[in-house]
């Protein structure tokens, strides 16, 4: 706190637990539904394929903005989504190893990573009939206990831990033991940190900008996919990322030049508001 990385909401009462249902249960069973399903999904499709599908979710976060009133409609929108869509169904058309049902759960898992970064962006920011919930760190701490039940009872359901993990060549011996968990460890410090970096930059932000930064990640993440495991990327597979990125940028294009237009509204209300006081001041000489 001292070095400023963690900002603390002062004067913040602590919720209830109607709130804490209302406002932090449906975010994290969403996320910890997200976290599962994708990484379901991985054993039934590609990486790559995995990657573009999840290009999605600023689709399914726009709808969901609609919803909460953080966004309204409009027709710049109407063709953004419409390009992302066609992009999709390219992607879907050039997959060589498509497989139906690990379609529907990523596309699942994008759905609800939109409505997942919406209700964050709601905690963080707080809206007009609703205040913010605290920063990134308080955000993430309510919503940990919710997720990692989540995921839990998810991993429970599918995986059959009393069964498999006896038989793990990873739980073998005590050094395979020493050396898994130090690597559950590690990733698990990378995954808090990224989530953590997550959170900051919706709460100085929003959720669509956050998103820009993840286009560039899934282009990089396709790429290692293609040159380091071999995966199939064909040309309408090419072509079709090509279309889906680019509804992506025209996306956020719209949006920061929304935030534009608010901004200068904003300077020139605080400007006339200004002039206001100073003719009341001299009016009361």
């Amino acid at each position: 706190m001292r070095c400023g990385l963690i900002r603390k909401v002062q004067d913040k009462e602590a919720l209830s637990w109607r709130q804490y249902a209302k406002e932090v249960v449906p975010n994290g069973v969403s996320t910890g539904l997200d976290i599962a399903i994708s990484n379901y999904s991985l054993s039934l499709i590609t990486l790559s394929f995995y990657t573009m599908c999840k290009s999605t979710t600023p689709v399914f976060l726009l709808i969901c903005a609609f919803i909460w009133g953080i966004e309204r409609p409009s027709w710049n929108l109407a063709v953004v989504v419409a390009i992302i869509c066609t992009g999709l169904i390219m992607l879907v058309a050039g997959e060589t190893q498509f497989n139906l049902i690990g379609f529907m759960l990523v596309m699942s898992a994008s759905m609800l990573s939109g409505l997942r970064w919406t209700i964050t962006q709601v905690l963080l920011q707080g809206t007009d009939a609703h205040g913010k919930s605290g920063g990134p760190l308080e955000v993430l701490l309510q919503l940990t206990p919710v997720m990692a039940l989540t995921a839990g009872a998810c991993s429970l359901a599918t995986e059959q831990l009393w069964y498999t993990l006896p038989r793990s060549p990873y739980f073998a011996s005590p050094s395979h033991l020493l050396v898994t968990g130090l690597v559950i460890l590690f990733g698990g410090a990378i995954a808090f940190l990224m989530v953590w970096t997550e959170f900051t930059v919706i709460a100085e932000t929003s959720a669509l900008t956050f998103m820009v930064a993840g286009t560039f990640k899934e282009i990089v993440t396709v790429m290692a996919a293609v040159l380091f495991l071999g995966e199939d990327f064909t040309l309408i597979n090419a072509m079709g990322l090509m279309v889906l990125v680019s509804g992506v940028i025209f996306f956020n294009y719209f949006r920061y030049q929304k935030s534009l237009q608010t901004d200068l509204g904003m300077k020139k209300s605080h400007s006339l508001d200004i002039v206001e006081e100073g003719r009341q001041a001299r009016a009361r000489k």
